[in-house]
């Protein structure tokens, strides 16, 4: 059993990554992804941008984009385990890393649709914040002469108005954390203060979520959740 901010839920494969909505009324929890389908992404030397996606009837709009940026040297392995679910990243030499999770109705991750999820409601049955579950990172800093602790890392995420086609209406949350979490990740829908250009977005009629997970200062990483 795992408990977020009061809500509980139970899953054989509690290492599989969540992001969920927590419901404080009905206790319970809606999957944005359940990471049961497969997917393999291999960002090489030599390669800046990498991406992917997972199809899933259960998922928020039927798709996941997944999208890797880093500099040109060092390489970053993605893993979405086929059997038991599970979400594994790993990289070698890459000092600057972003990883980011997008739902948006669209089998293309490379593209945002702005109004994809045509007003969905991220906020029903009292729905109140982002979870993921049983984040750990093993890292390996750059600079070795720095403390034990390797630099924090950023949690980078918005939420799209449906009735803004050009993208530009959002609200956005950033959120800094040790590199070396090793429970859930906790994004309330509280933090998301920050508006875009053409203002913010709205909760109850949201086109896409983008969330992304941004890593500076390392030599190596062994993200898993």
């Amino acid at each position: 059993m795992v408990r977020a901010f009061g809500c509980y839920f139970s899953r054989e494969w509690f290492l599989a990554l969540w992001a969920v909505l927590c419901s404080v009324s009905a206790a319970s929890a809606l999957p944005l992804e359940t990471f049961k389908t497969p997917l393999s992404i291999e960002c090489k030397e030599g390669q800046r941008e990498c991406s992917g996606v997972m199809r899933e009837v259960d998922s928020l709009g039927g798709h996941t984009g997944v999208s890797i940026v880093k500099g040109l040297e060092g390489e970053v392995s993605l893993r979405v385990a086929k059997v038991g679910g599970g979400f594994k990243l790993k990289s070698q030499g890459v000092v600057d890393l972003s990883v980011s999770l997008s739902w948006d109705g669209d089998s293309n991750p490379e593209m945002l649709s702005g109004s994809g999820l045509n007003c969905f409601d991220l906020t029903r049955q009292g729905a109140y914040a982002f979870i993921f579950s049983s984040v750990s990172a093993a890292t390996e800093c750059k600079d070795r002469d720095l403390p034990s602790q390797c630099p924090s890392f950023s949690i980078h995420s918005r939420v799209y108005d449906s009735r803004d086609p050009t993208g530009q209406r959002f609200s956005a949350s950033a959120i800094v954390r040790g590199a070396g979490l090793g429970s859930d990740l906790v994004i309330p829908f509280s933090n998301f203060t920050r508006p875009g250009p053409r203002g913010k977005g709205s909760f109850t009629c949201a086109g896409a979520v983008t969330i992304s997970l941004r890593f500076s200062g390392l030599k190596e990483l062994d993200l898993a959740l």
